[in-house]
C-alpha cells in the first residue's frame, strides 16, 4: 500500500484523536491512543539516556504521547519516529521538542551515520514497532520496520 493510499481517509474518535484507518483499522476508535500505547509500550521505552526508533507513527498519536509522558521525566531519552513522507506531512505535528524528531526513513539513512552516530557507537539505540509495524497485516509499516532493521545492523 502507498502513503497516499494510507491516509486516504481519516476518522475522528470518540476521544477527539484523528487516526488513519488504513494504518491503524479500529484501534483508536475504542481507546484513547494513551490507554493503547501505555498497554503496548509497557516499559518498553524506560531506559533512560537511549535513542529510541519507532517504525511509524500510528497516524501521528504516538509523538503527543511521547510529549506527554516524557516531558517532565526524560532522564537524557531520545525519540526518532520514522513515517512515511504522506503521513508525515497529514500529521502535520506541532514544534516538537529537541528530543524528538519526526523523520522519513530516507532521512534516517543520512542521520545514522551523522546526526545519531555516537548513540550507535555506545550501543543505546532500540528499534521500536509501533502498533501499526506490529500488525502483521499491515505490509507497509512492516516492510519499514524490517528496512529499519537492516539499515541499524549496518
Amino acid at each position: 500500500m502507498k502513503g497516499t493510499q494510507l491516509i486516504a481517509e481519516s476518522k475522528v474518535s470518540v476521544f477527539g484523536e484523528t487516526y488513519f484507518p488504513n494504518i491503524n483499522q479500529e484501534v483508536f476508535a475504542k481507546n484513547s491512543s494513551d490507554t493503547v500505547f501505555d498497554a503496548f509500550f509497557g516499559s518498553v521505552l524506560s531506559e533512560s539516556k537511549e535513542l529510541y526508533i519507532i517504525s511509524g507513527s500510528d497516524s501521528g498519536l504516538v509523538i503527543p504521547y511521547l510529549i506527554r509522558h516524557f516531558s517532565a521525566n526524560r532522564n537524557g531519552r531520545q525519540f526518532v519516529v520514522i513515517d512515511f513522507a504522506e503521513v508525515s506531512r497529514a500529521c502535520n505535528p506541532v514544534e516538537l521538542p529537541t528530543w524528538i524528531t519526526f523523520a522519513t526513513l530516507e532521512q534516517m539513512k543520512e542521520w545514522v551515520k551523522t546526526r545519531y552516530q555516537s548513540h550507535f557507537i555506545e550501543g543505546k539505540v532500540q528499534l521500536v514497532k509501533s502498533v501499526a509495524a506490529s500488525d502483521k497485516n499491515n505490509q507497509a509499516y512492516y516492510l519499514m520496520h524490517e528496512r529499519l532493521l537492516d539499515l541499524i545492523k549496518d
